[in-house]
């Protein structure tokens, strides 16, 4: 997993799902 911040994570998530 690439060594990224919590919000950054979650941003991703977010940008994956919508």
């Amino acid at each position: 997993m690439l060594n990224l911040d919590a919000k950054e994570i979650s941003n991703i998530l977010v940008n994956k799902i919508t």
